[in-house]
């Protein structure tokens, strides 16, 4: 078309509409969304479990470790100083607690008497703290002599309150004192 003064017009009858199967624009659509949606809660729902058990063993992994780390100091300050036994106190009652002492002779915690070394291992919460009755701890001490050897042996238990099933196990050998971790 011209227009009057010569110019050419374009005429938006002659245009076709923006045609949108060509455009660049792209996404995802609700189906791909959805199904990306439900592997991820399905994923989650089976991970879970597995999540929860790796928690909890390494949680009691690490209380085993600080407390045989305890045990070894107590060890090590007897054989330091081979005149002054070291010993160390389980207490099983609530807060459950590991303290090392410097025995006063009479072969058992005292509290009042025996001056401890540093302060108690307080364990978490949810975790609880045993003697093994296969090989219990008279007093709920172990006292190591001046040689590294302990006047007596036996095992301390640890074990999560959710997870009864997974225990870790601290055994003390009397005669040489040698102090190993046992699933």
């Amino acid at each position: 078309m011209l227009s009057q003064q010569g110019k050419m017009i374009s005429s938006k009858r002659n245009q076709k509409p923006n045609d949108t199967r060509n455009s660049s624009i792209s996404g995802f659509s609700l189906v791909e969304v959805s199904v990306t949606i439900a592997i991820l809660v399905i994923v989650s729902v089976f991970g879970y479990p597995v999540y929860k058990n790796l928690l909890t063993s390494i949680r009691l992994w690490n209380s085993t470790q600080l407390l045989k780390s305890k045990i070894v100091v107590a060890r090590t300050r007897a054989i330091v100083n081979p005149r002054e036994h070291c010993g160390v106190y389980v207490n099983t009652a609530v807060p459950q607690q590991l303290q090392v002492f410097h025995d006063n002779g009479n072969n058992r915690y005292d509290p009042g008497i025996d001056i401890p070394y540093g302060e108690p291992l307080i364990l978490p919460p949810k975790i609880r703290l045993g003697i093994s009755s296969s090989q219990p701890l008279v007093d709920n001490v172990i006292l190591f002599r001046g040689d590294g050897s302990a006047r007596n042996g036996g095992t301390i238990e640890l074990y999560m309150d959710n997870a009864p099933a997974q225990i870790r196990r601290i055994n003390v050998l009397a005669t040489t004192g040698r102090i190993k971790v046992l699933k």
